[in-house]
């Protein structure tokens, strides 16, 4: 008996599948697919969000921007003599710069470079998913 189970044993241990290989691809492309979905996904959902906040803090750079008088100083600039603006330069210059809200700046900027990462991505993404549903 005991014979009976190790020939048995031997001969299931070294007999191939032969479907391995296509199983294998099968499920290496399955997890390729759903790797692409999550990416595109999470792409496509930062890029809304971000899109949708850049319109408020957009909003918000403008209302800072009214009312810290930058626009006065830029009206100043383009409607004053050469010679007057050569003189009073370097003031105007440093209120101009003590005027603008660089935080406003800085996010609004921040989250267009996150929607156009978002934007990359997911056209990255649809690339890869149509050449991948080629083959």
């Amino acid at each position: 008996m005991q014979t009976k189970l190790q020939k048995l044993l031997n001969e299931s241990r070294f007999t191939p599948h032969t479907d391995l290989e296509n199983t294998l691809f099968v499920n290496v492309q399955k997890k390729i697919r759903i790797i692409m979905r999550i990416k595109l996904a999470s792409y496509f959902t930062i890029g809304i969000l971000s899109s949708i906040s850049l319109v408020f803090y957009l909003n918000a750079l403008y209302v800072d921007l009214s009312n810290s008088g930058a626009y006065n100083y830029l009206h100043l600039i383009v409607g004053e003599d050469v010679n007057t603006l050569l003189l009073i330069s370097k003031e105007m210059l440093y209120a101009i710069l003590e005027s603008i809200p660089m935080m406003s700046i800085t996010l609004s900027l921040g989250l267009l470079f996150m929607v156009m990462i978002s934007i990359n991505g997911v056209l990255v993404s649809l690339q890869r998913k149509f050449i991948y549903n080629k083959y």
